[in-house]
């Protein structure tokens, strides 16, 4: 949904006394006929544009719950936005989570560092090793070694983590 500002309002009002009508001035602003009246509506009884004071729909969630999230990130940046809403027992959906962490100083970005191989994967890299060092010539001339493959630790693709925009680490 397209969010007026004062600034449009007091156009749409100006475009309106100039005496264009209210369907040319609702497609000029590409918004429905109705919304012109409304914004004419609230002119005359109000003789002001701004919304009034509490208006919309409450926030499901109060600045401390936003904090627990937002301290649930810094702690854990690399869990992602539907583990912050599970772990810390967020009252509102995961989208409005997401806008939560979009207003605050975090933002997503996907990890520059590879996730370390686990000790077990460690291991069997280990014996798989042990196991084909001393094959014949013949066994490595079959093999091919590729450098350009990557090869993922996580099933997940990328790694995306959450930091405080402009910091480096």
């Amino acid at each position: 949904m397209l969010k007026l500002s004062e600034c449009d309002k007091v156009l749409i009002l100006s475009k309106l006394e100039e005496g264009w009508s209210i369907r040319y001035v609702a497609g000029m602003f590409n918004i429905n006929k109705a919304t012109v009246l409304n914004v004419k509506k609230k002119w005359e009884e109000n003789r002001s544009v701004k919304r009034k004071e509490g208006s919309g729909r409450p926030r499901i969630s109060n600045q401390q719950q936003d904090e627990v999230l937002l301290d649930y990130l810094r702690e854990n940046p690399f869990r992602t936005a539907r583990d912050a809403v599970y772990h810390t027992n967020f009252p509102g959906s995961w989208s409005t989570a997401c806008r939560r962490i979009n207003n605050s100083e975090l933002k997503n970005y996907t990890s520059a560092k590879k996730e370390l191989l686990a000790v077990e994967n460690k291991q069997s890299r280990m014996l798989f090793s042990l196991n084909y060092i001393y094959r014949g010539q013949n066994f490595w001339e079959s093999v091919v070694f590729s450098d350009e493959k990557i090869f993922q630790s996580s099933h997940d693709g990328r790694v995306n983590v959450y930091r405080s925009r402009n910091k480096i680490c």
